[in-house]
């Protein structure tokens, strides 16, 4: 465009320039219109792009939740999975809250086993010597209903009575976290008054006291664990989830959109400029000629 100008200005005429230059601008402005089109066709399908992902994050009907979700769904078989973790987690959960109701109770008074308040043990009960010598005999703590009603050393945490209170791992570690030793058992650190586990594990007063409570504790610890590693493993079971986190590369979707749009108008402006010079020259070449001679007719 400036060798227009300048060409035009200095009224220098090599022969065949416009249509040298003509040639050499249309080539470019075939080059910048089709630009211009792929320009307008990735303006436009960004901004499809983006009305699809805001439609898959508000979880309205599109192309991902019509076909990418029902695919996924249908190919990993998530919701079985989903499922199969939940009943596993129930399970081992009333399991452990089962044991630990062995040794607690909701009942704060304690009487008596005070000296081996975790487990009934065959020797303590006078009148019965050398049973446990006898081949074929359970432990009596074993045996179904012979310890119902007795009192328990602990405190049993958030008050569960049956380990189906304990549905996940969460509540089950909980639960764990809040029981506390009977004051009456005399076995906390300072004689009379309760402790926490996390206490009676550094210091209670009889080994086996210790023992219980750093066995609860640890148990308590590793729940606590696998609820937090499920925590973040159990989103990743779900197509949405693992669609928004993929989709997740598309956060400046609108800058994008803008991007594409000024690119294609850029390049269509400039094969604009090419044809309007093509036509600057052309004109240019038949109105800014040589001067021709003095009219005869005018000297007369």
């Amino acid at each position: 465009m400036l060798l227009v100008v300048l060409l035009a200005s200095c009224r220098c005429c090599v022969p065949c320039m416009p249509y040298c230059l003509s040639c050499v601008y249309w080539l470019f402005g075939v080059v910048f219109a089709l630009l211009a089109v792929v320009g307008a066709v990735l303006a436009y399908l960004s901004t499809t792009a983006c009305g699809e992902v805001q439609l898959q994050y508000q979880r309205q009907p599109g192309v991902f939740q019509w076909y990418l979700v029902p695919y996924c769904e249908h190919r990993f078989n998530f919701s079985n999975i989903n499922a199969e973790v939940n009943a596993a987690e129930k399970k081992y959960s009333n399991e452990a809250c089962k044991v630990l109701l062995k040794s607690c109770d909701n009942n704060p008074d304690f009487s008596f086993f005070a000296q081996a308040p975790a487990a009934l043990s065959v020797p303590n009960i006078p009148n019965i010597p050398n049973i446990p010598n006898i081949p074929n005999i359970p432990d009596i703590p074993d045996i179904p209903g012979v310890l119902k009603g007795l009192p328990r050393p602990m405190l049993c945490g958030n008050g569960i009575t049956s380990e189906d209170q304990c549905p996940d791992f969460e509540t089950m570690a909980s639960a764990m976290r809040a029981t506390r030793v009977k004051a009456g058992a005399m076995m906390c650190p300072v004689v009379g008054e309760s402790c926490t586990l996390l206490e009676c594990a550094a210091n209670c007063t009889q080994d086996l006291a210790k023992e219980l409570a750093a066995g609860i504790l640890q148990v308590a610890a590793q729940a606590s664990n696998v609820s937090i590693a499920l925590s973040y493993a159990r989103p990743l079971l779900d197509c949405n989830f693992v669609l928004d986190k993929l989709m997740g590369a598309m956060n400046d979707c609108n800058d994008l959109k803008t991007g594409t749009l000024m690119l294609g108008t850029g390049f269509f402006v400039g094969g604009l400029m090419f044809g309007l010079a093509i036509y600057v020259m052309f004109r240019g070449s038949c109105i800014w000629v040589t001067p021709s001679a003095p009219d005869t007719w005018a000297s007369k």
